[in-house]
């Protein structure tokens, strides 16, 4: 076996990063050798997510220094040594046997707050499995918070391995560090009914611990933020984080739930916390008393095509529309929905086959209708007011006779950078879609408008 550095599979999301290599220094320099099978191995674990590293500043020196005491420490006791560095999804790998020469500088932490120990713990199974050592212990320097799941299953592994996991101390932390560990929202509740959340914290306070005076404490405010139908409302709370309590559960009442659901977002501010990166989140919460829409498209609407994805956007992203409750209705179903919905949408459906009846009656009680018929009902061919079909006749815009004057219609269209690709490949097809059901005595003519509007040009004559 030779090279400067090997990758071990992890069984988890971690990316060895070969690019930048283990830089725990120049012991990629050194030659690696293959290890008799039944050999001891010692790995060492430093955990170097954001969340760890931005409250102790000098991490990385500590690293270097602490990798290389335990170098020492493991060949004093005639065992391997490995050591492993991980941040986010990334991880660095030094492999064992390799480590012969003074370390030098770890690599940058990666960006995110989370890493995941139990894939560091399974790398370093793996990696001890491909060095054929049967025996040795894995020496974990990490805070255990932020670390994704708890491991035990990883633990078990190391177990049957051989190698026994000892938990080591990070230096203490230099600055507060606060996260929101969980949001609690009740998934569902009524109009009007008391809502509440509960969120569980998890800190680290500089220069605390639970063997210090009592009355050692930091202020966090808690700030949420009610996003509805309505007006956004907001709440301030403050909470007391005693010395010592690493981890704790607040709840708070946030008064009646507004109709139609509501947006739970949270945020914790402390003032030894220099970098709130973890500190925020958010929920959604449906609530009844929306008002309900009936979403009609056509049967034979193709999956995925427009009218497909208006409907599906109107029909199942209620977060995006709070106080309101979308429900698709076919045609044979709108009689039964008109009596309990407030408004009716329709999508490239002709007015033509809306019970004509009906929705006289619904509209005439306060019921509204939005028709998007688009050219289905460009292209319905109409004779005279009084003799439209169906639900025709309700609308407020209706096409002019055949036996009107000639007119010009101008089409236009946004010229600016921005409409390019497949958002202008859509408007133009618009246009000829337009082109065939303009009436026959009528120009079309198109002109963009960027900072101002170009000469109209013509698009089609007429007849």
């Amino acid at each position: 076996m030779s090279g400067p550095s090997q990758r071990f599979p992890a069984g988890r999301a971690l990316l060895g990063v070969s690019a930048i290599g283990f830089a725990l220094g120049a012991w990629l320099a050194a030659p690696l050798h293959d290890l008799d099978r039944g050999r001891r191995l010692t790995i060492a674990i430093f955990d170097r997510s954001a969340s760890v590293e931005r409250t102790r500043p000098g991490l990385e020196a500590w690293i270097s220094a602490t990798a290389e005491a335990e170098r020492v420490r493991a060949l004093a006791s005639d065992s391997d040594f490995a050591a492993l560095v991980f941040a986010g999804d990334r991880t660095w790998w030094q492999s064992p046997g390799s480590a012969r020469r003074e370390p030098g500088t770890p690599p940058r932490a990666g960006d995110t707050q989370q890493s995941d120990l139990a894939a560091a713990l399974d790398l370093a199974r793996a990696g001890a499995e491909s060095a054929g050592a049967s025996t040795g212990s894995v020496r974990l320097y990490s805070d255990c918070r932020n670390t994704g799941q708890a491991g035990e299953q990883s633990l078990r592994a190391l177990a049957r391995a051989g190698m026994r996991v000892e938990k080591l101390d990070l230096p203490a932390p230099k600055m507060d560090d606060i996260a929101i560990a969980s949001l609690w929202t009740p998934e569902r509740v009524e109009e009007g009914a008391p809502l509440a959340a509960q969120i569980q914290v998890e800190a680290q306070l500089a220069g605390a611990s639970s063997d210090e005076v009592r009355g050692f404490a930091r202020i966090v405010q808690v700030e949420f933020l009610l996003t509805g139908a309505g007006e956004p409302r907001r709440l301030q709370f403050a909470r007391q984080l005693s010395a010592g309590r690493a981890r704790d559960t607040w709840r708070f009442d946030l008064g009646a739930a507004p109709a139609g659901g509501v947006e739970v977002a949270v945020r914790l501010r402390l003032d030894g916390d220099p970098i709130p990166e973890n500190d925020s989140t958010a929920a959604w919460v449906d609530v009844g008393g929306a008002l309900e829409i009936a979403v009609v498209a056509p049967a034979n609407t193709e999956p995925g095509g427009a009218v497909a994805r208006a409907s599906d956007v109107f029909a199942t992203n209620a977060a995006r529309w709070p106080g309101l409750a979308f429900l698709p209705t076919s045609i044979d179903e709108l009689p039964a929905a008109l009596a309990h919905v407030r408004a009716v949408l329709t999508l490239d459906v002709d007015p033509a086959a809306i019970p004509g009846l009906l929705m006289r009656q619904f509209v005439d009680a306060g019921g509204g209708w939005l028709d998007c018929s688009g050219s289905t009902a460009l292209r319905a061919e109409h004779s005279s007011l009084g003799s439209l079909p169906g639900a025709r006749g309700l609308l407020a815009l209706l096409p002019d006779s055949p036996k009107r004057p000639p007119r010009d219609v101008l089409l236009l269209i946004d010229g600016s950078g921005s409409m390019s690709g497949a958002v202008f490949d859509g408007v133009r097809n618009a246009a000829f879609e337009l082109a065939g059901v303009v009436p026959a005595q009528d120009r079309l003519l198109l002109a963009f408008f960027a900072r101002e509007l170009e000469p109209a040009r013509l698009l089609r004559d007429a007849n």
